[in-house]
């Protein structure tokens, strides 16, 4: 465990899309060592994925879309970035160019695609199902345009948890840290004092 080799013994997590998944995860795998969880676009329960994503499953496509990532990686960069932000003025050009570097080797753009490709864990159903049993205190913090997570599975999702709190973000998208900082922050930080 990550916090064993950190010597931590308990933390308060907040996650944004698969890192929330994570951080969700790891509340349900170790209850003792989370003491508040948040969430800030999460997808919790298996829906539909973006369409850009579906190639990646089919065999043959799928390697040919993996392979087109190097040349193509910062276009496609750019296309995930306007379905995370609702205001495409605001997307960070410096952001781009960074998030797409690791798609220029081979390496990454396996990482990258075989992320997307188990995006939803074999145990999906099993953990859904254990979602209310989940005793953490969790605020949940979802854009009202979030093209990946919809405001009514976030608000599904914190209403089955025992002690859930919903926080819709009005005119935002699905990367809420980054669209609109000033009010992620301030929820996070009286969430976590």
């Amino acid at each position: 465990c990550f916090f064993d080799h950190a010597g931590i013994e308990s933390a308060r997590l907040a996650g944004n899309s698969m890192g929330g998944v994570v951080s969700l995860c790891t509340a349900m795998d170790a209850p003792a060592r989370v003491a508040r969880l948040a969430l800030v676009g999460t997808p919790t329960y298996v829906g539909p994925r973006p369409w850009f994503f579906k190639p990646l499953k089919w065999p043959l496509l799928g390697g040919v879309y993996e392979s087109l990532l190097g040349p193509f990686g910062e276009s496609m960069v750019r296309l995930i970035a306007r379905t995370a932000f609702k205001d495409a003025s605001l997307i960070p050009q410096e952001a781009i160019k960074e998030y797409s570097m690791s798609l220029r080797r081979p390496g990454g753009r396996r990482a990258a695609t075989e992320i997307l490709r188990n995006a939803h864990p074999p145990d999906a159903a099993q953990r859904i199902a254990q979602y209310k049993n989940l005793e953490h205190p969790v605020l949940v913090l979802c854009g009202d345009s979030d093209g990946v997570v919809d405001l009514e599975s976030a608000r599904r999702f914190s209403a089955e948890v025992k002690r859930g709190r919903f926080y819709p973000i009005d005119a935002c998208g699905h990367a809420a840290q980054e669209e609109k900082p000033e009010i992620v922050t301030q929820a996070l930080e009286e969430f976590f004092a």
